[in-house]
């Protein structure tokens, strides 16, 4: 056996092994367009943030019984922006109407949270809400007359009203205007960065058991000594570790079959040579494999 045998033999061992295109446990979907950064004025390059993030992701070596994974792009590439939303809604609903639950969403910007989460609500009508969790500075719930990467939640209120509810956390007031918080169509609640800890993230999810839960991390609500490969670096974010506690309670008390989970705006272009950014959040996704989800939720 030479060299290259052997390296090749180590790849059975790691996540990219769990990958195919039959029976699998989770979708992760990629959306692979800048159009919606590059509206809201920021820097070209989130487009490429789910393949780096995934590339990280595959090389970890999975665990025993470890789930297996599915990987579709479904962004459009229609250059009229708001066409291109709803084709991605499509896409992601064909994977839904094939019972592909629970998903993954890795973008681009921020502006890709609003197809995510309206395919989930267009296609599994209930009367439970679904609750959005936002790790995030930004509100991004922007009253510009022009959709992007500020505005997904706004377009989400507008359109289901009484259907969502949104929490957000560590957001910063030096990185909203007043005009954010105000003219919402849905129930939403702020808790600003000094003001979000683990505990105020578990009793969101606690006291409200029937909603079904979507958890939404911008990266620029981290820490600039992890994420600096964000449009708008953070100047006092989300440490890493609290994030990566927010994740493993979500993970371990959200039924197995209704993780929806997006992480938006890692942009590798800027990242540093060691992908620092993008390892953090490949490591985020591996926290999945080791918490198992219990059929019904904790009473």
């Amino acid at each position: 056996m030479n060299f290259r045998d052997q390296l090749k033999q180590r790849s059975k061992d790691k996540i990219k092994s769990k990958f195919t295109n039959d029976n699998y446990n989770v979708l992760l979907a990629t959306s692979s367009c800048d159009q919606g950064v590059i509206r809201n004025g920021g820097r070209r390059g989130a487009s490429h943030g789910g393949q780096c993030i995934l590339s990280q992701f595959k090389n970890l070596i999975a665990p025993k019984d470890s789930l297996t994974f599915h990987h579709a792009e479904v962004a459009s590439k229609n250059n009229d922006f708001d066409q291109a939303q709803l084709n991605q809604i499509e896409n992601l609903k064909g994977f839904y109407q094939k019972g592909h639950i629970p998903t993954i969403h890795l973008g681009g910007g921020h502006d890709h949270a609003y197809p995510f989460i309206k395919s989930i609500l267009s296609s599994f009508k209930s009367k439970r809400k679904v609750h959005i969790l936002n790790l995030d500075a930004h509100l991004d719930t922007r009253q510009d007359l022009l959709t992007h990467s500020g505005t997904p939640f706004r377009q989400l209120a507008a359109e289901f009203k009484d259907g969502i509810k949104i929490t957000q956390f560590g957001i910063h007031p030096y990185a909203n205007t007043e005009q954010n918080l105000e003219n919402l169509n849905c129930e939403m609640k702020v808790y600003f960065k000094d003001q979000t800890n683990l505990e105020v993230f578990k009793k969101t999810i606690s006291e409200n058991k029937k909603d079904w839960f979507v958890l939404s991390l911008d990266a620029d609500g981290l820490d600039a000594m992890t994420m600096e490969a964000v449009s708008a670096v953070n100047h006092d974010g989300l440490s890493s570790e609290l994030v990566s506690a927010m994740f493993q309670f979500y993970f371990k008390n959200i039924p197995k079959d209704q993780w929806a989970v997006g992480i938006y705006e890692y942009n590798p272009l800027l990242d540093n040579l060691s992908s620092k950014g993008a390892r953090y959040l490949a490591s985020l996704l591996y926290k999945m494999f080791n918490t198992i989800a219990p059929d019904s939720r904790p009473s």
